[in-house]
């Protein structure tokens, strides 16, 4: 699913898609608080670069996925994002590996 994702921390982010916000899509649901996200265009973090992140929700209890009544799929929520490099087997990995593996780079929510 395509979305506009708003960076809420840092407050001061500029990327290639504007102020504060990032377009791209979840791409793997590793659970309902933990997805892996691709930006269409390459993001800037101080040194670091890339487009493929780990969202992990912000809040115990809350999910960032959410099944309707229709059997369709709903984002929202809060989330901590983790830069990973665009070579990560994210399939086959854990939460705590994937986290390992990425550098938190911003707090955001689904718009």
């Amino acid at each position: 699913m395509k979305f506009t994702i708003s960076v809420d921390e840092p407050w001061d982010f500029t990327g290639p898609d504007g102020d504060n916000v990032m377009k791209g899509e979840v791409i793997y649901e590793i659970s309902p608080k933990e997805l892996i996200f691709r930006s269409f265009k390459k993001q800037k973090f101080d040194n670091h670069r890339g487009n493929l992140f780990l969202f992990i929700s912000r809040h115990v209890g809350f999910d960032l996925v959410h099944n309707t009544i229709l059997g369709k799929k709903r984002y929202d929520g809060t989330f901590g994002a983790g830069l990973l490099k665009d070579s990560v087997d994210y399939k086959n990995k854990t939460r705590k590996e994937l986290e390992k593996e990425s550098i938190y780079v911003f707090i955001g929510s689904f718009k």
